[in-house]
């Protein structure tokens, strides 16, 4: 009888258990131990939740990249129980569309291939460690998914929902202890911004823009959302305001609007070209 890594290796019953069901009590033994032996590493952390995930980025996957979740393998009309006691969830390439919904791979993964993912608590994951690109002091205390590069990482940041534990020293791509809290634990930040298009103009409830921090310092671009009442519908560009930095977006705030009669022709004043009205 032929064992190794404490499973079976060929078709002769151990004691009168067959191969498969020992092999299947060694695979559960492997997930409790592995479970255990986190959770001595990571005492006083939130626990961790994993889940299935199948690599449809088209490409292989290292250990602790990070995906997108893009659905389910198997949804509740395809097999219930599969949905409810099993699931198994798609991950894609991370975009600005979907990097609010995302997992850090626990297994490195060929094209297809299912293996277990972080959704919460503590991992690893490889991080791009940046810096502030007026001070150049480095960012090792938050992160957030880098959804713009199409790499399957995280990126330290200002403020994020990531939470950084360990970072090795410098910048550039570092692989991190981090703390993944789905209820933005990173708080929310305070932007300025300009509006460069209209609202709506290119998607809906949404305008592209520049923004910087209070004091006017690090500007970069941004997609600027709409209050989804539509508060902010009327905005256009070079119209400025405030806006608030959560879950990874940046949300209109405060703007100085004109009056919602604007448009009708009925009200006392008009919209001129740089977007500003003028009372009358």
């Amino acid at each position: 009888m032929g064992i190794k890594n404490h499973r079976i290796t060929d078709k002769a019953p151990l004691g009168g258990i067959p191969q498969r069901t020992w092999n299947r009590f060694a695979e559960a033994a492997d997930v409790v131990l592995d479970s255990n032996a986190r959770a001595a590493v990571q005492k006083g952390a939130s626990p961790s939740i994993y889940w299935a995930v199948i690599n449809n980025t088209g490409g292989d996957r290292r250990s602790w990249d990070c995906v997108s979740i893009d659905g389910m393998q198997i949804n509740e009309t395809d097999n219930q129980n599969e949905y409810e006691h099993r699931p198994t969830f798609q991950g894609g390439t991370p975009s600005e569309v979907n990097k609010t919904k995302f997992a850090i791979l626990q297994k490195p993964a060929k094209a297809g291939q299912v293996v277990n993912a972080a959704f919460h608590g503590p991992t690893l994951a490889w991080v791009d460690i940046k810096e502030d690109p007026d001070t150049q002091e480095e960012y090792r205390t938050f992160a957030e998914v880098a959804a713009s590069s199409g790499e399957h990482r995280l990126q330290s940041s200002e403020r994020g929902g990531i939470r950084i534990v360990y970072a090795p020293p410098g910048t550039g791509e570092k692989l991190c202890w981090v703390i993944l809290e789905y209820d933005g634990g990173g708080g929310a930040a305070l932007y300025k911004f300009v509006l460069t298009e209209d609202m709506g103009a290119t998607t809906p409830d949404e305008a592209a823009g520049t923004i910087t921090k209070p004091d006017g310092s690090g500007s970069e671009s941004a997609t600027l959302k709409d209050h989804p009442a539509g508060i902010f519908s009327i905005l256009v560009s070079g119209r400025e305001g405030w806006a608030l930095k959560a879950g990874g977006e940046y949300w209109i705030i405060q703007a100085n609007c004109p009056p919602p009669d604007y448009e009708s022709g009925t009200g006392d004043g008009s919209l001129s070209g740089d977007g500003t009205f003028i009372y009358t």
